[in-house]
């Protein structure tokens, strides 16, 4: 890079720091959080004011003391149904439940116009629950024997490759996954976001028709490069934010009384072979998203045909985001094996047979390298057309133009 690139690397990645646009899309999910954080606990405070009353109808005291002991109730000793039917007319009880002496039977009466009600899915283990210790008791049995009779039968599952006669730990596939899923959106998102921005930069100012004025001063191949520098800089700076802001996050909560939550919370050490193959995959990914994006953008004429440029990245990117999704569980099709050695593919389908351990940390590598090589190709091609098409005002659409373009060359 030269002094004049840098200059336009400067310029691009200071006016979009100042811009109301890119400040939203900083903010926004931060908003969001806050939004949802506040919500939450507004919501919780209401419905943990919001108990229903709910009156026992029983002979057997076990089901009034039960149900005393429920947090999400208020519960209420009732003396006979007809005083229960009462205080329901009088809407001081939101319902209550009528049971005979051995719990064999129930019924549960509710108010229609209730504020707050008592699912009969919860209430019915409770009093299974009962009848359960009551039948314990008139058979008279030890605790080893209820014990003996209630406890599941431990099924222990083991994974076992067939290649290598390996056993997969499936703790840490399901790890792996998790953190694959993450990356998954999290690139998706990045990706739409600053395709969109790339290709704003290289056809906005040859949409607004200055191109020319600033090509007189600066050569296309340093223009290009700067503006690629300048978006690549922006990525950047977000990504830092973002950490930044977790780490302060972190500290601000092991002050307050989620501290001991926080300490609780373990996480494994991660493969770090895993872990360089997704960081690698995902930045190869995204810089090849944005050399796409800049060479669709510099196929347009009008700054408000810039969007529409971009669609296609749109498209290119949701399918691999729905196989990576969908097909979880099916890491070993042989779709899925052959997609994840594929440029932009591979960044969700090979960490994907890598955490499900199916594949190995050689088979990552080469979909790295693979990857690598297909940027190169991606951003050299991308220039190219840049250089070709900067000052091609013409009305065809991108995709006739590329079209265009690919038949002159095989010419």
């Amino acid at each position: 890079m030269n002094k004049k690139s840098i200059v336009i690397a400067k310029n691009t990645f200071i006016k979009n720091i100042k811009s109301p646009g890119y400040l939203i899309l900083l903010l926004s999910p931060i908003l969001f959080l806050l939004i949802g954080g506040i919500a939450f606990f507004v919501l919780k405070n209401v419905v943990s004011d919001n108990k229903p009353n709910i009156g026992i109808v029983s002979a057997n005291n076990a089901v009034y003391q039960t149900f005393k002991q429920q947090k999400n109730i208020r519960a209420k000793k009732v003396i006979s149904a007809k005083k229960a039917e009462s205080q329901l007319q009088a809407k001081k009880l939101d319902g209550y439940i009528i049971t005979n002496n051995d719990i064999s039977r129930a019924e549960y009466i509710q108010l229609s116009e209730a504020k707050a009600t008592f699912p009969v899915e919860q209430m019915q283990p409770i009093l299974t629950g009962i009848k359960t210790q009551l039948t314990i008791s008139k058979l008279g049995l030890s605790p080893e024997n209820v014990s003996e009779l209630t406890s599941p039968v431990n099924i222990s599952t083991k994974v076992v490759s067939v290649d290598d006669n390996k056993k997969i730990n499936q703790t840490e596939a399901q790890i792996l996954k998790g953190i694959n899923y993450v990356f998954t959106i999290a690139i998706f998102v990045i990706s739409i976001y600053y395709a969109s921005i790339a290709a704003t930069e290289i056809g906005s100012d040859k949409g607004s028709k200055t191109l020319q004025g600033i090509l007189a001063a600066v050569s296309k191949k340093n223009y290009f490069i700067g503006k690629m520098t300048g978006v690549f800089l922006l990525l950047a700076f977000h990504i830092i934010f973002y950490i930044f802001l977790l780490l302060i996050a972190k500290l601000i909560l092991s002050l307050t009384k989620y501290k001991e939550i926080m300490d609780s919370i373990k996480i494994p050490a991660l493969p770090l072979d895993y872990l360089f193959i997704v960081v690698m995959l995902s930045a190869i990914t995204i810089a090849s998203i944005l050399g796409i994006s800049a060479m669709l953008g510099s196929f347009v004429s009008r700054s408000e045909d810039v969007q529409k440029a971009t669609s296609p990245v749109s498209m290119i990117l949701m399918i691999p985001y729905l196989m990576s999704l969908s097909l979880q569980t099916m890491p070993n099709l042989p779709i899925v094996k052959t997609l994840s050695y594929i440029p932009i593919f591979s960044q969700q389908l090979m960490p994907l047979r890598m955490a499900s351990q199916v594949a190995t940390f050689t088979n990552g590598l080469i979909s790295v390298i693979i990857a690598m090589v297909a940027l190169v190709i991606i951003m050299y091609f991308s220039y190219k057309v840049y250089d070709k098409h900067a000052l091609d005002y013409s009305e065809n659409t991108p995709f006739k133009v590329l079209i265009s373009a690919i038949t002159q060359k095989k010419s």
